[in-house]
């Protein structure tokens, strides 16, 4: 800026220059002395006006930052019209006090025990990259789906710790796909942080509709149905005779161990009282940069951790208007309640941090995001077996760690089985036919036969 002030102040200086000597040869009078130094007083106060402005604008701008989605929100999602209009320093009122878990701070030495119970379709394959690369820096005991399997501890059935691999006491991480349940707490440890990532039920309910073509929705609505189909009758084509019927309502809550068809007022309100007391944080989808640095605020990660690049991103949207955000909110009544109460909850946490603050560290990740994904990504196009998934190409001779950045759960989990070998201390493990035949069991007795051979997809 102080070049272009310059660079001002010497033209004005020409011009005036020139005037006078087409006037007259004399040296500059008095009065010409004062006008010049006025003129030049002028070009300051242009200046101070052009800065003044300058740093308004950048006021302004931190302050859209913060009542913007996050970048993963924004650039794997459409922005959710159901979400409230609530802004970070505008809190929704909820008068009871909740017993939430305390932990104490963890001082600057990263956090070792973590349980993540992983929503379908709120961008959780991204976080569990996250999760599972600080699994492997700091040589965390993963619990892992055994075989090839995607699902953790038996799911769709409530969490069971004979359908971990490897089956151990306790573990320090689990990041995988598992209804949760209680014998989750068997295998953790006393100081385990409980985590979860919800998403505002209106777009979580497309994106399961868009994405799941086998079960539910097809047999509902036919193969070239729409949600729209849908939710014109929703209460008439809900069946759950349809196997993975779960997905077609509050699949959010049903993820979460909930009765996912109740949604009395009692039980909206106990399941709440459920959630805050098992949970330490609740992300967003909808906030996710937001939510990354509460996180590593939490867990004393640091930037480094939070980098990622986005993975398993659709193609195909809907465009959901007001009428049909309100339908949706609607049916899957118990998610929006939760949903709603938790986005309370992280405005007050975003409040505590600081919004200025929260807007320096956003700014922060997105900077060391675009460099990565500089670094890596050549660029994007779809799976060959599910064309309305994209996938980063990455460039040839791209290190390690963008590669690592590009795995999906399963592939992670395979590397972090290897690792961990040279961890911890592995006692002899059941045959793999009889863990096999009991999670086939399992998931028979949850969604029938004919579906067992789908149970690899979702």
């Amino acid at each position: 800026m102080s070049e272009s002030v310059s660079f001002a102040s010497d033209s004005s200086s020409s011009e005036i220059e020139h005037f006078n000597l087409s006037e007259s040869e004399r040296p500059m009078s008095k009065t010409r002395r004062n006008s010049v130094k006025k003129s030049k007083g002028r070009w300051d106060s242009k200046y101070f006006i052009t800065i003044l402005c300058f740093m308004l604008v950048l006021m302004i701008n931190i302050h859209l930052l913060m009542n913007k989605k996050g970048a993963l929100a924004d650039y794997l999602f459409d922005s959710p019209v159901g979400v409230p209009t609530v802004q970070h320093e505008e809190l929704i009122n909820h008068p009871k006090v909740y017993q939430r878990p305390v932990l104490p701070s963890c001082e600057g030495v990263p956090r070792r025990n973590l349980v993540f119970t992983k929503t379908h379709k709120t961008g959780g394959t991204t976080l569990t990259n996250i999760l599972l690369r600080y699994a492997e820096k700091h040589h965390l005991v993963t619990g892992l789906p055994f075989g090839s399997h995607w699902e953790l501890a038996g799911y769709p059935g409530l969490f069971d710790t004979e359908l971990i691999d490897p089956i151990l006491p306790k573990y320090n991480l689990m990041c995988h796909h598992f209804r949760y349940g209680p014998d989750v707490k068997k295998v953790t440890h006393p100081d385990h942080v409980f985590i979860t990532m919800l998403r505002d039920p209106v777009g979580n309910f497309e994106s399961e509709f868009g994405f799941f073509r086998d079960y539910p929705f097809p047999q509902w609505v036919g193969e070239n149905g729409t949600i729209i189909d849908f939710m014109k009758n929703p209460i008439g084509l809900y069946n759950k005779q349809t196997p993975w019927y779960m997905r077609g309502k509050n699949y959010m809550s049903f993820d979460l161990g909930l009765e996912h068809e109740s949604e009395s007022a009692s039980y909206i309100e106990s399941a709440i009282e459920e959630l805050e007391q098992t949970y330490h944080f609740v992300l967003l989808t909808d906030y996710f940069e937001e939510s990354l640095i509460l996180l590593k605020e939490l867990m004393c990660m640091t930037d480094e951790d939070l980098v990622y690049l986005q993975l398993k991103t659709r193609t195909e949207r809907v465009a959901v208007d007001p009428v049909l955000s309100e339908k949706i909110r609607s049916w899957n009544k118990l998610d929006t309640a939760i949903y709603d109460h938790f986005l309370a909850v992280f405005n007050e946490k975003i409040k505590a941090f600081g919004t200025t603050r929260m807007a320096q560290e956003v700014m922060k990740l997105r900077r060391n995001i675009a460099a990565v994904k500089q670094q890596c990504v050549e660029s994007v196009d779809t799976q060959r077996e599910h064309s309305w998934i994209q996938r980063n190409v990455l460039r040839k001779g791209s290190p390690e760690h963008c590669r690592k950045m590009n795995w999906g759960e399963v592939k992670y989990g395979d590397h972090i089985r290897e690792l961990q070998r040279s961890w911890t201390s592995i006692p002899p493990q059941p045959a793999l036919n009889l863990r096999e035949n009991k999670l086939r069991a399992t998931q028979i007795e949850i969604l029938g036969e004919e579906v067992f051979q789908q149970t690899t997809k979702r």
